[in-house]
């Protein structure tokens, strides 16, 4: 039964990286050779390697464990907003880097831009922005449990107080005044309560819990790190540009077992009962408490809070007695904080063009020459388009492979047509773009890709690849990915589709 409890316990902790060791972690990373992308998002596909938050709190198993706070959708958000205003600024081209890559991306009407990717630490960083819009050299870390970087944008010439605290207040932790949660839908004015704390309170942003489930989560976390075991680690982190073993074994140590959820704020759609709720965002574990704080047209806002009944001794055993009693006491007296809560819809991340739609484009070769969607894909029975950039590493690697899976469809009345995503805001890349299909011998029709076409055609990683009838219609799910099994996969579909 303990051995039991204490693996059902080790589900329920939620990884977190310090913002200050992430940034540190990733200060090295390089930028892509452009400054914009797609529609939503637009991305290296390589998976990331291991990074700091995915070993944090994870390195040891322990069987049989407690339900876990929210495992959601591995999709980071990058939000940019006027600085006066807070209204979204779209077509701002945005960067998501790990320690061995960069994607890039441009915001949508919303002010967001979504990347698809494994559980890890990243930053963000804003590229590029409308004009009237002056580039924030800021980089904000983003890590497993929180998803959301959000970047206030200042007006060419607006003035800015230097040292202001406003400058300087940290966007997550318990010295931060406010935390926004837009994925969740809510936000949250951080108590003077949480400041007099020894150990750490952060929130953790995780958005829907899975594609088109139509529950949206966030949490509060307690981490039960003092501040001086908070400084010591990010000492030892300091100045790291990757993930040694010994970071790794000095991270997995810090966060191991200590970081339990205190609340979780849940958006949910009106026909959707509390027990699916609960199963959802605490994977089975009750609920102390259960209250609508709010609602909207399409959704109603809950404040949950775990009932560790049960869990006591392995909460104490892992946080230690006097930062257990800590934690003890902010849950029992979490009902308190529903006070510090506003809500308003969530914010949804950008999805794939679905079968059915239509792609109509018209745009040039990347020699200037006009070219449509009509003639491109008129006379074929199926059209892979495969969209990719010169920044993109997987993208330039399989470009040989899919030179001669090209001369395979040829055989089968099908062809691939290669869209290059940065020729849409880079005035140099369509050159670039030649240089690099002619080395790799590539012969098949490539074409520039513009605004438009990038929002139809949205693109959670580079590179992305979709299959269109003769009138451009979508027949599969993209590929997301160099994965030519997929793409066999994928073809035959097409074309059986295609055919009926």
């Amino acid at each position: 039964m303990k051995s039991r409890m204490k693996s059902q316990m080790k589900k329920l902790f939620a990884t977190l990286i310090t913002v200050s060791v992430v940034v540190s972690l990733l200060s090295g990373c390089g930028g892509s050779n452009g400054s914009g992308g797609s529609g939503g998002s637009a991305g290296d596909q390589q998976a990331p390697a291991q990074t700091a938050a995915q070993g944090a709190g994870g390195s040891s198993k322990d069987e049989g464990a407690p339900p876990t706070v929210s495992d959601a959708e591995n999709t980071y958000i990058i939000l940019v907003q006027d600085a006066d205003d807070a209204s979204p600024i779209s077509g701002a081209v945005v960067q998501f880097c790990s320690s061995t890559q960069c994607m890039v991306g441009r915001t949508d009407t919303t002010g967001a831009a979504s990347f698809e990717s494994d559980p890890g630490s990243y930053t963000a960083h804003v590229l590029k922005v409308p004009e009237g819009y002056e580039v924030t050299g800021e980089e904000i870390a983003l890590s497993a449990d929180n998803r959301t970087a959000v970047f206030a944008i200042r007006k060419a010439g607006a003035a800015k107080e230097s040292g202001s605290e406003a400058d300087t207040a940290p966007s997550n932790g318990k010295n931060a005044k406010a935390w926004d949660l837009p994925l969740a839908g809510f936000s949250f004015t951080v108590p003077e309560s949480f400041r007099s704390c020894k150990g750490q309170l952060y929130y953790a942003d995780r958005g829907e819990t899975d594609y088109g489930s139509e529950i949206f989560s966030a949490d509060i976390i307690y981490l039960a790190r003092t501040d001086e075991e908070k400084a010591a680690f990010e000492e030892k982190a300091a100045g790291a540009t990757e993930l040694t073993p010994e970071l790794q074994a000095v991270t997995d140590e810090y966060y191991d077992n200590r970081n339990p959820g205190l609340v979780s704020f849940v958006c949910a759609g009106k026909e959707i009962d509390s027990q699916k709720i609960t199963d959802t965002v605490l994977y089975g574990l009750p609920a102390r408490e259960f209250t609508q704080v709010g609602e909207s047209d399409k959704y109603n806002f809950y404040f949950i809070v775990p009932d560790y009944t049960g869990y006591e001794d392995f909460l104490r055993e892992n946080l230690g007695d006097e930062l257990y009693e800590e934690f003890d006491a902010q849950l029992k007296n979490a009902g308190s904080l529903k006070a510090q809560v506003s809500v308003k819809d969530p914010v949804r991340p950008v999805t794939a063009a679905g079968t059915g739609e239509q792609f109509v484009f018209e745009t040039t070769d990347l020699d200037g020459k006009a070219v449509s969607s009509a003639d491109l894909f008129a006379g074929h029975k199926v059209t892979m388009i495969n969209i990719w950039a010169t920044w993109c590493d997987p993208c330039k690697n399989e470009l040989p492979e899919l030179e001669e899976f090209a001369k395979e469809l040829a055989g089968k009345d099908c062809q691939i047509i290669g869209i290059c995503e940065d020729t849409s805001y880079d005035d140099t890349a369509a050159a670039e773009a030649k240089e690099i299909l002619a080395k790799a011998g590539v012969t098949y029709p490539n074409i520039k890709a513009t605004d438009e076409m990038l929002e139809m055609m949205t693109c959670l990683a580079m590179p992305t690849s979709y299959f269109v009838d003769s009138s451009g219609h979508v027949l599969t799910t993209p590929i997301k990915g160099a994965d030519f099994e997929k793409y066999r996969e994928k073809l035959e579909e097409a074309l059986k589709l295609a055919g009926e």
